[in-house]
């Protein structure tokens, strides 16, 4: 993240004050991203951005609706345009009185350098949105009449935030996904069009009707607290990738070169990356693999399983990962824990749509998601080979299908998601989204034997609280790489389920389960 730009009433404030709840997380987020710049962005006066400039942890505050910008290190400098002529101001002022006596102005007009600003605070929705109209109707020729949170601002120029925050920083220079803004208001319009990462704290939702360009994300709560919870989200949330692994080096080289790739370097640092040693006996080549990637990626560990009765252990690995985050991280709170396999290489969507649902959805909200896995064969990490270009291949562990076989199904094209969900998700690239103190193990008791510990696992998550879902996100897909001339090698055993003591396990634990899979594998035959 390189900037962080907000608005200042009814965005920062609540109630009209500054409160500690968001100056501990403005402080917070200042000491975790060093080069972060913080920028406030108001309609308030110069006079006021020279009091919090001083008081407040922002580098840079931009006043009077973008046309001016007043800096930390240097208060008393002001760039700033002087866009009204002599007595043009006290002219606009008698005008506003003239319109109606009743208008107030507001109580720092007297600190303002470039605009009118009438208060609007004791007005209701429809007495604001008359006296919008009639300012706007009378000053239509040379003025703009723009809605804030408090005011109705009246200033002369074609400026606005968005071109303020063009002029005064090299926006060039900067990924725009790289930026994140927080409005309220009207104003804020143009910033919300512009900014990917653009949030409106939650009483915006009763104004959305008068946006053309309404914000990318809404939060949850009111004011300073929606931007408080969004901070904290961006302090605190992490991403924990709990990743397997068992031989194949060249097939982990390349999910390792695609965290690298693909997650871009502002999100890099919400992410950790457990690999767990299943007993691989191809360790050298694992390890070397681990320690070339391990100084490029940020949080990149690696763990050993250290039970050796078989290289079946998933579900073992998968706790060892999670235990390791939980235990050693208990400051930080692991929103998601993604469940990849070691042949799994991912995509700059996938990760930006995982970080922007953290930052976005309510932290109670608990469920598993799932994406597709698309087939292809695996490449030589050498090789500057980008997974969209290869042709999708049959996949025995897709039962020699190309295309992910549960996709009519998560699409609604075919019948049995509803009944039994957790027969969807493929512990490949599955998704726990998790509140802070969920807490939930994979069945060691699986481990031995390949498959249905995903289903267990899903099926003790759904069913131990209320509206837990399955949720299918076509954005979360991924590539499997296949190895190759290993298609059909073990078809029959895999339609055959009557040794595999795992699925006899999950077929005397869900009621109908044996019968809605054999009728599926029916149909796949």
């Amino acid at each position: 993240m390189k900037k962080m730009l907000m608005d200042f009433d009814g965005t920062l404030t609540i109630d009209g004050m500054i409160t500690s709840v968001v100056l501990k997380e403005l402080e917070f987020l200042k000491s975790n991203f060093k080069d972060l710049e913080l920028i406030l962005i108001t309609g308030r006066s110069y006079g006021w951005a020279n009091c919090l400039i001083q008081t407040l942890p922002f580098d840079s505050i931009i006043f009077e609706q973008g046309a001016g910008m007043i800096k930390r290190f240097n208060p008393f400098e002001v760039i700033y345009y002087p866009h009204f002529e002599k007595n043009e101001k006290e002219n606009i002022i008698n005008t506003v009185k003239m319109i109606d006596p009743n208008l107030k102005l507001s109580a720092d007009q007297d600190l303002r350098l470039t605009d009118v600003a009438v208060e609007i605070v004791d007005k209701s929705l429809d007495e604001i949105k008359k006296v919008l109209e009639t300012l706007s109707k009378h000053f239509s020729t040379d003025y703009k009449c723009v809605l804030s949170n408090i005011h109705i601002n009246i200033y002369k120029g074609s400026y606005n935030k968005l071109l303020a925050v063009r002029h005064f920083f090299d926006l060039n220079s900067v990924d725009e996904k790289e930026c994140f803004f927080v409005g309220d208001s009207l104003n804020d319009e143009s910033m919300f069009q512009y900014f990917t990462n653009s949030f409106g704290v939650g009483q915006i939702r009763k104004i959305l009707h008068l946006f053309e360009h309404p914000p990318k994300h809404i939060l949850d709560k009111n004011e300073g607290a929606g931007l408080a919870d969004l901070l904290h989200k961006i302090n605190n949330g992490r991403i924990g990738v709990c990743i397997p692994v068992f031989n194949r080096p060249n097939a982990l080289e390349n999910v390792l070169k695609g965290f690298l790739n693909y997650i871009p370097d502002y999100m890099q640092n919400w992410f950790y990356f457990i690999l767990v040693d299943n007993g691989s006996t191809e360790f050298l080549e694992i390890s070397a693999v681990y320690h070339k990637y391990r100084k490029m990626i940020p949080n990149l560990f690696l763990l050993f399983n250290n039970k050796h009765e078989t290289t079946f252990r998933l579900c073992r690995a998968r706790n060892i990962a999670m235990n390791f985050l939980i235990s050693n991280y208990k400051d930080l709170h692991f929103r998601y824990f993604v469940f990849h396999d070691s042949d799994i290489v991912s995509t700059p969507l996938y990760w930006k749509t995982l970080f922007n649902r953290m930052i976005s959805y309510d932290w109670d909200v608990e469920n598993i998601l799932v994406g597709e896995r698309i087939f292809v064969n695996e490449w030589n990490p050498n090789d500057n080979v980008d997974p969209s270009k290869l042709e999708r291949v049959k996949s025995s562990s897709n039962y020699n299908l190309s295309i992910d076989r549960r996709i009519p199904y998560l699409l609604g094209e075919k019948k049995g998601f509803e009944e039994h969900p957790w027969a969807f998700v493929h512990g490949g690239n599955m998704i726990l989204e998790r509140s802070l103190n969920s807490h939930i193990e994979w069945n060691e008791t699986y481990d031995g034997h390949w498959g249905y510990e995903d289903t267990q696992f899903t099926y003790d998550f759904i069913n131990s609280k209320k509206n837990r879902k399955v949720i299918f996100i076509k954005d979360l897909y991924v590539y499997h790489q296949e190895e190759i001339n290993t298609c059909s090698n073990y078809l029959n055993e895999k339609f055959d389920k009557t040794n595999n003591p795992n699925f006899n396990k999950i077929c005397k634990l869900i009621l109908g389960f044996k019968e809605f899979k054999l009728r599926q594998y029916s149909e796949m035959k």
